[in-house]
């Protein structure tokens, strides 16, 4: 393992090349500031980033987002050091992209094993994106080779299942033209994926009338002009390694078609090449899921899509089915989505967890980070930060708008006291803000399923920390620090 040491203090330096290098198979470099770090980091290309958080001339704030900002580091832990940093301070250096924090002075005897701890779930993700990355160009190769042969077979099918008599070929070419279509969009031929399901589409058809024998070879013959004009177009694997990806190459189908609860496949032309993904897309707004599926289908060839409206569909959807990643909006009916996250957390603490809302970044945002959540962004934002914050998720990092990391690192070091709303518990800021925008008691507690008793109780609350006499109150100081 190579580690990067950057701190200014060079007896820390010297302690920590000591304490790592005494244990086998670890090669330290070192850098007295974030200037240097950040060349050497590019030169030298380390497994693991030591990074002192308060240096002279580039702090570590400052070196980590130009290290974030280089391809060759963007992925790489960093794990900060620091005499002071507990925590929201903890919260805010992970949510920034740090690894993990250790104190200073560290122990020198256990140095070596505090960093292995940290960085060995995101090094082991990393080689985990690899192999899968080595195994998707092996079965490239393997289909490139035997797709002649593939698309003879099927010929034959259509032959057969022209022929009067049993059904049995028909069903054996749904399964064929099935499994090539799934097959071909995961690893980088849209267009044989494209053609391929036409078939299937044809194919399915068939119970409902003659078999178009025609229209079936024209088929076949449009899946052997697609891989000629696929394989003239080699993919440009250009997405972060993901952590977390589909178990197979195989397509999934509805259980149902309704608004409530739907499982899309997308294959489409055009798409990047990243492996196959499946994403959960948890809103109570039908148009917002489509919505979501429509912008990631773009970014994510052959992704899966399931959707459900409140926290109960959620968690079917999670005990029938695997999922690699959740797109969580925050306000839902019945249970809210901060309190499903922490429910979600609890069963799949590997599942990572993007949230989407309404509110502004500065509302929630730590909270849903402090929650278990790999990221958060509003539903405002551009497209393609959309795309970027799953990618970056996926990856096993955490994801936060621009802004909201510059306000995240301009308080890191802030002595003020925290304003009131930020010593409520979660519940109680949840029950405020549906206060502040107009709604009773009877209605907060009929969309959380609690008693009007018990949000009464949660009002009163925060009418005690607010220091506040009663709901005009509430509602101006939301209003006066921009919570609504």
């Amino acid at each position: 393992m190579k580690i990067l040491i950057i701190d200014d203090d060079a007896d820390i330096r010297s302690i920590a090349r000591l304490s790592l290098s005494r244990v086998g198979r670890m090669d330290v470099i070192e850098a007295a500031s974030g200037v240097v770090g950040v060349q050497k980091a590019q030169e030298e290309k380390p497994d693991v980033i030591l990074l002192d958080m308060m240096m002279p001339t580039m702090g570590g704030l400052e070196t980590l987002a130009a290290l974030r900002s280089q391809p060759a580091t963007a992925m790489t832990p960093v794990i900060f050091l620091t005499a002071k940093a507990v925590g929201d301070e903890v919260d805010r250096l992970t949510a920034l992209g740090a690894a993990g924090v250790l104190l200073k002075p560290f122990d020198p005897r256990t140095l070596s094993e505090d960093v292995r701890a940290i960085v060995e779930p995101v090094r082991h993700a990393v080689r985990r994106a690899r192999t899968l990355q080595q195994v998707l160009g092996e079965t490239r190769q393997r289909f490139i080779a035997t797709f002649v042969a593939q698309c003879d077979s099927i010929s034959i099918l259509v032959d057969k299942a022209a022929a009067p008599g049993p059904r049995g070929p028909v069903r054996a070419l749904a399964r064929a033209s099935h499994r090539l279509s799934g097959l071909a969009g995961t690893i980088g031929f849209p267009t044989v994926s494209a053609r391929a399901s036409e078939l299937e589409v044809l194919v399915g058809g068939t119970g409902r009338g003659a078999f178009d024998t025609l229209l079936a070879r024209d088929c076949v013959s449009a899946i052997r002009e697609a891989f000629a004009k696929d394989l003239a177009s080699p993919p440009v694997r250009s997405t972060p390694p993901v952590a977390s990806t589909a178990r197979d190459a195989k397509t999934p189908v509805a259980d149902e078609e309704s608004d409530r609860l739907a499982i899309v496949t997308t294959c489409l032309e055009g798409a990047g090449d990243v492996p196959v993904i499946r994403v959960l897309i948890v809103d109570d707004h039908a148009m917002v899921r489509r919505g979501l599926t429509a912008l990631l289908s773009d970014e994510f060839r052959g992704a899966t899509f399931g959707e459900a409206c409140d926290a109960r569909q959620a968690l079917e959807q999670l005990r029938k089915r695997t999922w690699d990643v959740a797109l969580l909006d925050l306000t839902l009916p019945g249970k809210s989505g901060l309190d499903f996250l922490k429910e979600l957390k609890s069963e799949w603490p590997g599942l990572p967890v993007l949230v989407l809302s309404g509110h502004r970044e500065d509302q929630f945002a730590v909270r849903v980070l402090k929650a278990g959540a790999g990221g958060y962004i509003t539903k405002d934002s551009a497209p393609g930060e959309l795309a970027n914050a799953v990618r970056r998720i996926l990856a096993g990092g955490r994801y936060v708008s621009p802004a909201l990391a510059e306000q995240l690192a301009l308080s890191v070091n802030n002595d003020l006291t925290r304003t009131p709303h930020e010593t409520l518990s979660d519940r109680e800021y949840d029950v405020m803000c549906r206060i502040a925008t107009g709604q009773t008691v009877t209605e907060i507690g009929e969309e959380l399923s609690l008693s009007g008793k018990t949000i009464s109780t949660y009002r009163a609350r925060v009418l005690e920390k607010l220091s506040v006499r009663n709901t005009p109150d509430i509602v101006q100081y939301a209003i006066r620090n921009g919570l609504v």
